[in-house]
């Protein structure tokens, strides 16, 4: 059987670069595919660091509130 799927852009990778893009892609109508070979979420931190350019695309995904909520400040 044949599938047929419809995206304007297709992205390998689901890690944090990859789902980021996606939400920020289709927040402006873009018709996104992510595709994953993984079958779960990798279970480990991967990121130590967050500046204020990075935060700012996370505030534009919506998920800045989520990761300031588990996150903590540097000492």
């Amino acid at each position: 059987m044949e599938r047929a799927f419809d995206c304007d852009v297709l992205i390998a990778g689901a890690g944090p670069i990859g789902v980021t893009l996606a939400v920020l892609l289709a927040k402006r109508g873009v018709k996104v595919i992510v595709a994953e070979k993984e079958a779960a979420i990798y279970p480990l931190p991967r990121a130590a660091h967050i500046d204020h350019e990075g935060m700012r695309i996370l505030q534009e995904a919506g998920a800045s509130d989520a990761i300031m909520a588990v996150g903590r400040p540097p000492t």
